[in-house]
C-alpha cells in the first residue's frame, strides 16, 4: 500500500495501482461496517506518518525514489523489513509455481537486498544468462537462476513497477559440525 502511494499515475508498469490504494483507504468502499472502520484506521495511520519530503534527508530515500519535482511533495516511511517480507513472499511463490509446488524449507535462508537500478541491471544480466525471466502479474518481473542439484537454492532479481529492485539469495543454512572449542584434531 505504501509503495502504491509512491508510484506515478501514468507509468505503464504501475497503471491503476494508485487507484486501488486510494480505494483500499476509502471507508465508503468497505464491504461492511468492520471493513469500513479498518480502512479508516489505515488511512488515518498513513496520514499521521506523512512528512514533507523536503524535511527528509535525501540519503534515506529508497533507490529510485525521492522528492518529486513538484513543490509540496510528501514522503511516507516504508520499513525495510516490509520490503524484505514482500521479497521473501515473491521468492517462495515463484519457487512453488515453477518447481512443481516445491516449498523452500526451513533449512534454507532467504536474504533480500534493496538495490538501485544500476545494481539491478548488472545482476539481471547474469540471472537471465543462467536462468529465466518470469512476468508475475501486472508490473512484477522475477528473474531466477538455480543450480540443478538444489532447486530450493538460487539467486533472484525482482522488479516491481519499474521502480523497486530487490535481489534475493536462497542458500542452505550451513551448520558447523565443529562448534567452538570442538574443532577436528
Amino acid at each position: 500500500m505504501r509503495l502504491g502511494l509512491c508510484v506515478e499515475r501514468d507509468h505503464n508498469a504501475s497503471l491503476g495501482i494508485e487507484r486501488k490504494v486510494m480505494r483500499a483507504l476509502d471507508s465508503s468502499q468497505g464491504k461492511n461496517p468492520k471493513d469500513a472502520n479498518l480502512r479508516s484506521l489505515k488511512r488515518d495511520k498513513i496520514l499521521r506518518e506523512l512528512r514533507p519530503a523536503n524535511e527528509i534527508a535525501i540519503q534515506t530515500f529508497m533507490p529510485n525514489f525521492g522528492p518529486s519535482k513538484t513543490s509540496g511533495s510528501l514522503s511516507i516511511p516504508i520499513p525495510i523489513e516490509k520490503l524484505r517480507t514482500l521479497g521473501r513472499k515473491l521468492v517462495r511463490g515463484i519457487t512453488y509455481v515453477l518447481n512443481d509446488q516445491l516449498l523452500i524449507e526451513a533449512d534454507h535462508a532467504i536474504d533480500i537486498h534493496v538495490v538501485n537500478e544500476v545494481g539491478a541491471a548488472v545482476a539481471r544480466k547474469l540471472i537471465y544468462q543462467y536462468g529465466g525471466r518470469y512476468d508475475r502479474g501486472p508490473g512484477i518481473t522475477i528473474g531466477q537462476a538455480r543450480p540443478s542439484e538444489d532447486l530450493q537454492s538460487g539467486i533472484f532479481g525482482i522488479e516491481i513497477w519499474g521502480r523497486v529492485w530487490l535481489h534475493a539469495t536462497v542458500v542452505p543454512i550451513w551448520e558447523n559440525p565443529f562448534p567452538a572449542g570442538k574443532e577436528k584434531q
